[in-house]
């Protein structure tokens, strides 16, 4: 799904560039940089995704997603699911804003004409079934968190930066921490280990693979596979089509009346 967003100092890009003074960049310096290089105006994704379980059992389904950024800065999202029947028309939107937590809808179509607002602590909760939280499909607020860059490391023959992510005392989160893999060479993220919050034992990975070179320094994954080691449960999403065209990104589908009305619906 997409990357957390945060605010970007230029700086950051201009002094930091992949492969300049990387001994001398700090874990919140890297991310800014991480920021920089996945940041996008306005995107859509046409995605798969299969849902495997611990029998190997697999389910499959169809989505959308799109994002674009406001006038005011800030980031508006929307998970649409397509197939099967059964979820189709179900529906994530989320608004970011500065301060506290985004605000964050589920729509159910068998609700009828409401949507039912995630409140702090149902965002530990699972999302449809996947092994994505709500918490995890939110925009990632720089000021919740203390980094810790620790020592590199190589991932599958590459270096990346190796860098612990800590939510401070006042954010809700089924996490005592992340870790966050980023490569050297073009600050992608390329895989997070979650941390139970009560036991600190690795709780679940993200791997983020197939990296696409889009323009400049932007890059993005193609396939995204979320394990589960609790639930012995999978997820794994890819990209089967991607787009930048703010026409097809209206602002328009992110008010909450265009899907109470089913506009968001194929």
């Amino acid at each position: 799904m997409h990357f957390k967003r945060t605010a970007l100092l230029i700086l950051v890009h201009v002094l930091y560039s992949p492969g300049m003074f990387a001994e001398d960049l700090s874990g919140s310096e890297i991310m800014d940089a991480v920021s920089r290089n996945h940041n996008a105006p306005v995107e859509m994704e046409t995605l798969s995704m299969t849902l495997t379980d611990k029998k190997d059992k697999t389910t499959d389904r169809d989505l959308r997603q799109y994002s674009r950024r406001g006038d005011d800065g800030f980031y508006k999202y929307l998970l649409v699911f397509d197939e099967p029947k059964g979820i189709m028309g179900v529906a994530l939107l989320t608004w970011e804003k500065t301060g506290g937590d985004d605000d964050q809808w589920l729509y159910l179509p068998a609700m009828g004409k409401q949507l039912k607002r995630i409140a702090s602590g149902g965002r530990m909760n699972y999302f449809m079934g996947t092994d994505f939280a709500f918490e995890d499909l939110v925009a990632e607020k720089q000021e919740n968190f203390r980094y810790e860059r620790q020592a590199d490391q190589k991932l599958d023959n590459i270096d990346v930066f190796v860098i612990d992510a800590h939510p401070l005392e006042n954010l809700v989160t089924g996490y005592q921490k992340r870790e966050l893999m980023v490569r050297q060479d073009n600050f992608a993220i390329v895989r997070i280990d979650y941390f139970q919050r009560r036991t600190g034992k690795l709780m679940k990975r993200l791997t983020l693979s197939e990296l696409e070179h889009i323009d400049a320094d932007r890059w993005r994954s193609s396939d995204r596979l979320m394990e589960n080691f609790v639930k012995k449960h999978k997820t794994r999403i890819t990209t089967k089509a991607r787009s930048f065209e703010s026409a097809g990104v209206p602002e328009t589908i992110f008010a909450q009346r265009h899907i109470l009305s089913r506009n968001h619906m194929r």
